[in-house]
């Protein structure tokens, strides 16, 4: 057993309890590496900085996502489905927004790989579609970039989130100088805000529970809990 050391968390709809697991795993591949002597004490030492460098970014990142969405909320909140695009690392990123966002706004909402995108799904976007890029560094930008600019054609709701510095106001700027590989620990994180703040724009009262008898019913590991 790994201990995540977050102690109990009490919203439902888990969020530090999917970072702290991440952050995790992170660590135990760090360890594990220099255990195993795929790196030496100067590496493990450098990869630990790395991860420093995001944990400290973490309260820039939640201020700039509150600014994000005061800016869109009406955007948002009227939307009647939600696509996130990612690709490499980040596709753990689409697939997280993709279970928050369907269970807290609960619109259709899906996170797709970039290349299975373009085998078909793109034919479903319409004007009314919005869509969240992910851009971060890695051979499969361009094509992310070259898609994001052909969709833009189609609808005018088309979002950003980027690893780096940005003053496209429809791109909300992930300020930290983190690699493409350590980035999914802090990417999620706006997800995970906006998908609260839409939710509650669109009238969703979320410590309200609903489906009480599903654990029960498809005797799911999940237990009535104490939410807040």
């Amino acid at each position: 057993m790994v201990d995540i050391e977050i102690g109990e968390e009490r919203v439902g709809y888990v969020t530090k309890g999917y970072v702290a697991t991440i952050l995790k795993f992170m660590l135990l591949g760090v360890f594990a590496a220099r255990r195993s002597g795929k790196i030496d004490a100067e590496q493990e030492a450098a990869e630990l900085r790395k991860l420093g460098v995001a944990v400290q970014a973490i309260p820039g990142i939640i201020a700039d996502t509150e600014v994000f969405f005061t800016k869109w909320q009406d955007e948002l909140a009227a939307s009647p489905r939600f696509t996130s695009i990612g690709y490499g690392p980040s596709v753990g990123v689409i697939k997280e927004m993709e279970t928050k966002f369907a269970e807290t706004i609960r619109v259709p909402s899906q996170g797709v790989e970039l290349e299975a995108f373009m085998h078909g799904p793109y034919f479903e976007v319409n004007g009314n579609h919005r869509m969240f890029f992910i851009d971060t560094p890695g051979l499969a930008r361009e094509r992310l970039l070259l898609l994001k600019a052909y969709e833009q054609k189609y609808t005018d709701y088309v979002y950003t989130i980027k690893l780096g510095e940005d003053h496209d106001p429809r791109t909300l700027a992930v300020k930290a100088d983190v690699d493409e590989f350590i980035a999914p620990l802090i990417m999620v994180i706006p997800f995970q805000i906006l998908a609260h703040h839409i939710a509650e724009a669109k009238g969703n009262n979320l410590p309200q529970r609903i489906f009480t008898d599903f654990g029960v019913s498809v005797k799911s590991k999940t237990k009535p809990g104490d939410y807040a």
